[in-house]
């Protein structure tokens, strides 16, 4: 009677453990791949919220050029905006001709980055290196490798 009673608890634990784990995954999978927030002027926080790690290889806004770019002070560069996910990135939203307002359109272009443990800094430093202008890649919805272009609108905080 009680291994009977151990066995059911046992195994119900571990059913809503599996339960809790899909609808967790189901939830970061509902989420959008790549949200943009204006928490100050000219400063956004990039929210990505995948697994993989991406490279953002540009960005482009209408009239404005590549506006996105790293907000710490060492690099200057508005490519290879390397992302582990999911994570939140601060960057800088007057890289281009003016700054950024909310409702505005913003195309990046990521590429899916190596993940591999063996080797890890070299393969990291060479995709921060990765830049590309986002109306130079054509996406192909049947290609998980290659370069991508995504649509993101500035919104308020």
């Amino acid at each position: 009677m009680w291994e009977s009673i151990a066995a059911g608890t046992i195994s119900g634990v571990i059913a809503g453990l599996i339960v809790a784990a899909a609808l967790g995954v189901l939830n970061q999978w509902n989420r959008p791949r790549f949200q943009l927030r204006q928490v100050a002027p000219n400063t956004a926080v990039l929210t990505y919220s995948r697994w993989p790690p991406v490279v953002i290889g540009g960005s482009y806004a209408l009239e404005r050029g590549s506006v996105l770019s790293t907000a710490e002070g060492f690099r200057a560069g508005t490519g290879g905006i390397y992302l582990v996910g999911p994570s939140e990135t601060v960057l800088r939203t007057d890289a281009g001709l003016g700054e950024l307002n909310v409702g505005e359109v913003v195309d990046i272009s990521y590429r899916f980055a190596p993940w591999f443990p063996l080797d890890r800094s070299k393969r990291m430093m060479r995709a921060v290196s990765w830049e590309v202008d986002p109306f130079d890649t054509q996406p192909r919805w049947w290609r998980w490798w290659g370069w991508k272009r995504y649509t993101l609108v500035l919104h308020p905080s």
